[in-house]
């Protein structure tokens, strides 16, 4: 044993030593992701709190989490808002915390904003994470749709069309 405190070797930041009285630097074990030491000496790892992660081993502190995505306690990674919801802001800490994404715009996983659906495509409800083509005789000429609008007479319009085209005549 040691003679005195002196002997005592303090683990590392990003480090810990459970064992009370270990004098060995070799007894101290790297933080786990998911987890910090911010200081010499620790006898544990904290967790990261909600709203922050660490992925890697060893660290001192851990990450805000990024827009578009939430981080539980103790996260070593991101987890994406599901399509059709948005993140706006960092520092997420559950799915909860995700926006709806609304009619006329889509949102894939991760979005930290919604996107307009280009005009001759349209969402007519909330949550979606990709845009619907305007059906064969119908068109929308505008972006941010929730729905398409028929061709007008003497006109054709395909599938995810932004104009009616005019019909050639005979």
């Amino acid at each position: 044993g040691s003679s005195s405190s002196d002997d005592c070797q303090l683990c590392a930041a990003g480090t810990a030593n459970p064992i009370p009285g270990s004098a060995e630097a070799s007894a101290c074990t790297a933080c786990l992701p998911g987890s910090y030491s911010g200081a010499d000496g620790a006898a544990s790892c904290s967790l990261c709190d909600a709203g922050t992660y660490q992925p890697t081993y060893g660290a001192t502190a851990c990450l805000g989490c990024d827009d578009g995505a939430f981080c539980v306690q103790g996260a070593s990674v991101v987890q994406l808002c599901p399509a059709g919801k948005l993140g706006t802001g960092s520092g997420m800490t559950s799915e909860a915390d995700c926006s709806t994404c609304v009619a006329g715009t889509f949102c894939p996983a991760g979005a930290s904003s919604a996107t307009p659906c280009s005009a001759g495509t349209f969402t007519a409800s909330d949550e979606q994470g990709t845009c619907e083509r305007c059906a064969v005789g119908t068109y929308v000429g505008s972006g941010g749709a929730t729905g398409c609008q028929p061709c007008e007479a003497g006109h054709f319009c395909g599938e995810g069309a932004s104009v009616p085209l005019p019909c050639e005549a005979g």
